[in-house]
């Protein structure tokens, strides 16, 4: 998976890109083309509760995995990074490129 984002290089904004392959967060740079893209937040899981059904964001917010996707991130420890889509239902995790779903806390 490719993330990019806007970083502050000599007091200008420009827009990077860094690729994840198997936990590893490789510089990467766009050569030619056009590409899709979505709005998803960069964070970072910081701690998993009542196994892995439950996670902390790095901003302190939380979510829950449906019991049936937590097999999914059961293995992972945090912290790790992941995209949260735009629309809060979905977390990519960015070391294993697994997605799963997820909701807020009720």
């Amino acid at each position: 998976m490719v993330v990019m984002r806007d970083v502050a290089v000599e007091g200008k904004t420009v827009r990077a890109a860094w690729l994840f392959v198997g936990g590893e967060e490789i510089p990467a740079k766009h050569v030619e083309g056009v590409f899709p893209t979505n709005q998803a937040f960069l964070t970072r899981v910081t701690a998993s509760e009542d196994q892995g059904t439950k996670l902390r964001l790095a901003d302190g917010s939380e979510l829950l995995v449906p019991g049936y996707n937590k097999y999914l991130l059961a293995r992972v420890t945090p912290p790790y990074k992941v995209l949260l889509a735009s629309n809060r239902l979905s977390l990519f995790n960015l070391k294993d490129g697994v997605r799963v779903q997820v909701q807020p806390p009720k």
